[in-house]
């Protein structure tokens, strides 16, 4: 299936990326790539990540970063609406799938 960030899922890694980069720029890569994991391991099994009840999203958490991804199965194309981190407010996301 074809994986899709949405814009403001786009936006969110992006800005954790030049966060990590502060830091260290081997980190910056290494959470682009496990997105680029996540996002892999999603396209291969859309299903097998669990439903979150409060939006009706599906829901990949990475390994080694404090981020899940959200997304949705729209026909033939899965779209990543968000790559939220664990200490944000919960569901401060879901405004952008009404």
């Amino acid at each position: 299936m074809k994986v899709r960030f949405l814009s403001p899922a786009q936006e969110e890694i992006a800005h954790s990326a030049f966060y990590y980069l502060q830091a260290s720029p081997q980190a910056a890569f290494d959470f682009e790539e496990e997105i680029e994991r996540a996002a892999h391991a999603i396209a291969q099994n859309p299903t097998l990540y669990k439903v979150d009840t409060s939006s009706g999203h599906r829901v990949k958490l990475l390994d080694k970063f404090p981020f899940s991804l959200y997304y949705r199965i729209v026909g033939d194309e899965i779209q990543i609406t968000s790559a939220a981190h664990h200490a944000r407010l919960p569901g401060y996301w879901h405004n952008r799938i009404r």
